[in-house]
């Protein structure tokens, strides 16, 4: 399994950033990134709401970022010059809803990774109340290795 080093971090914020447009769309910026692990900051703008009256998050912008951020996880245990990776299955769980003026931070943990498929635990919340949890689920990503 490869180790992520400063040089790897560097060209999975390039990715993450210049290589999937959609993040770019949706405002995702990556925040941390170590081996097994990620997140990314969702700020908030009124384009995301889902319900303007209630002012909630649409919970796809939610399942979204929780299906980035848990790819990028993914991605810290494989050799990403070489290996591929897709989403086989995400499940998600919503317990609150993300509300207006808040940004959403989006985390995820590496739970196994195998020589072709990669588990994943994610947790949404809004930015500096992670007691609350917005939603949860669970992601699998196979992976294609070339080595």
């Amino acid at each position: 399994m490869q180790e992520a080093t400063e040089l790897d971090i560097a060209l999975y914020r390039k990715i993450f950033a210049d290589y999937i447009p959609y993040h770019r769309l949706l405002g995702f910026e990556l925040d941390v990134l170590q081996q097994g692990k990620a997140s990314l900051i969702i700020p908030y703008k009124k384009e995301l709401l889902g319900n303007i009256v209630a002012g909630n998050f649409h919970g796809g912008v939610i399942v979204s970022a929780m299906d980035s951020i848990g790819g990028m996880a993914a991605m810290t245990m494989i050799d990403i010059k070489v290996d591929k990776i897709a989403t086989i299955d995400i499940r998600t769980d919503f317990l609150s809803p993300a509300k207006k003026d808040n940004n959403v931070v989006v985390e995820a943990q590496v739970q196994k990774s195998g020589n072709r498929v990669v588990f994943t635990h994610i947790q949404a919340y809004h930015q500096g109340k992670p007691e609350h949890i917005l939603a949860e689920g669970r992601a699998i990503y196979s992976v294609k290795r070339k080595s």
